[in-house]
C-alpha cells in the first residue's frame, strides 16, 4: 500500500514503503467465510493515485496545518496550483490560510477587470475586506487616469528656441496644439472605458507621438516633465493592494 506523497507524513507508520506487500502484509480481522465472498472482487493491482477535488485538498491542507506537517501542506498547495484556481477563489483561499505567494498573481488577474464586473460568487470567494481594498485601489487608479488624461505636463513659457517663448506662451498655437494632441492621442487611451492603456506602456507610446505643430524643444520639455513615477502608477497601486492584503493574512508557514 502506498500513500499520497506528503500525506504519508501525517501517518507515522513503520516501513511504509513495504507495508501491504509480501514483506509486510496487512492482516485483516475478517472471518474466512466472509472474506471468501469478496476475494473475487478484490483488485490487487498496483495502487493508482487518487485525484482529489478542490474541497478535499482544502480539507487535507487543514489537517496538514493541524499536524504541522510541511510535506503534507506543500504537496496540497502544489496540487491546488495544478487546478488553476480562479483568481477570486485563489485570493479567498490565500487570505483564509495565509498563503502569501498567491496574493500577487491573484491581484494582477483581478485588476484586469473593473471591480463592478466582479460576480456575486467572486465577491463571496474573496471576502468583504478584499473586495473593498480592490475597489478603492481601482477607484484611485481611475482618478489618476482622469487627472493625467486631462492635464498634460506643463511647458509654461516654452523652450527658448520656441518662437512663442515668453509669458504668453500658454496662449500660443504651440501650447494649444500640445494640449489638443495630448487629449486626443494620450488622454483618450489612458481613460478608455473598456481597455485603458497601462501607464507602463503609455510612456513609450507618448515618446513616439510626433506632436506636429509643437516646437520640438517644447515637446522635449513636456516629455522631460513627465513624473518619474508616471510609468509606475499601475504597479505602485497594485503593490499597495498586495501590502494591505498581506496585513490580513493569518500567521502560517506560508505568510512570510
Amino acid at each position: 500500500m502506498k500513500l499520497a506523497e506528503g500525506i504519508q507524513e501525517l501517518l507515522h507508520l513503520p516501513n511504509i514503503e513495504t507495508l501491504g506487500t509480501e514483506v509486510e502484509p496487512i492482516y485483516i480481522s475478517v472471518p474466512a467465510k466472509d472474506l471468501e465472498v469478496f476475494v473475487e472482487w478484490m483488485n490487487l493491482d498496483n495502487w493508482i493515485p487518487h485525484s482529489f477535488t478542490q474541497e478535499q485538498l482544502l480539507d487535507l491542507f487543514q489537517v496538514g496545518l493541524l499536524f504541522i506537517s510541511l510535506p503534507a501542506t506543500n504537496w496540497v498547495l502544489e496540487e491546488l496550483e495544478k487546478l488553476q484556481l480562479a483568481p477570486a477563489r485563489m485570493l479567498g483561499i490565500a487570505l483564509k490560510f495565509g498563503i502569501r505567494r498567491w496574493l500577487e498573481p491573484a491581484v494582477n488577474e483581478l485588476f484586469k477587470r473593473h471591480a463592478y464586473l466582479y460576480t456575486i460568487e467572486e465577491r463571496e470567494d474573496m471576502g468583504y475586506k478584499a473586495v473593498i481594498i480592490l475597489s478603492n485601489a481601482q477607484l484611485r487608479l481611475l482618478q489618476e487616469r482622469v487627472n493625467r488624461s486631462h492635464v498634460p505636463p506643463p511647458i509654461s513659457y516654452g523652450a527658448p528656441e520656441c518662437p512663442y517663448f515668453g509669458p504668453h506662451h500658454d496662449e500660443s498655437r504651440c501650447a494649444q496644439v500640445w494640449i489638443a494632441m495630448w487629449l486626443l492621442e494620450v488622454g483618450s487611451k489612458l481613460s478608455h472605458p473598456l481597455h485603458p492603456m497601462p501607464f507602463g506602456e503609455a510612456v513609450g507610446y507618448i515618446q513616439g507621438i510626433p506632436f506636429e505643430g509643437v516646437t520640438p524643444q517644447c515637446r522635449d520639455m513636456g516629455l522631460d516633465r513627465l513624473d518619474d513615477s508616471f510609468g509606475d502608477i499601475d504597479s505602485t497601486i497594485r503593490s499597495s493592494v498586495v501590502t494591505k492584503l498581506t496585513a490580513l493574512l493569518p500567521m502560517s508557514a506560508y505568510s512570510a
